[in-house]
């Protein structure tokens, strides 16, 4: 969102804007990063499994194509979420 034309609508407070508008930064939804999408997962499946005490687990080619062609409008967070519950919940190598 263009949080400077929400200062000019009253919607944001615009002393916060000053504070967060030292280094405005662009970052692409993942939607528009897909190329990193399985880099990504591969980096969540190790973290989860490691906090979980579980072995690092392979991903299939297949599924790293599955993840990559999801819309994501979570982004990051949304993956690393549905990473982290793939993790937990699936039972075998």
């Amino acid at each position: 969102k263009d949080l400077a034309e929400l200062v000019k609508a009253k919607t944001f407070r615009q002393d916060l804007y000053y504070r967060l508008a030292v280094l405005p930064l662009y970052l692409p939804a993942l939607r528009e990063r897909r190329d990193d999408i399985p880099l990504l997962v591969r980096h969540f499946v190790a973290a989860s499994c490691a906090r979980h005490h579980q072995p690092v687990r392979y991903v299939e080619e297949r599924a790293l194509r599955l993840l990559r062609d999801a819309p994501w409008p979570g982004n990051v967070r949304q993956l690393q979420h549905y990473i982290e519950r793939a993790v937990v919940t699936t039972v075998g190598p």
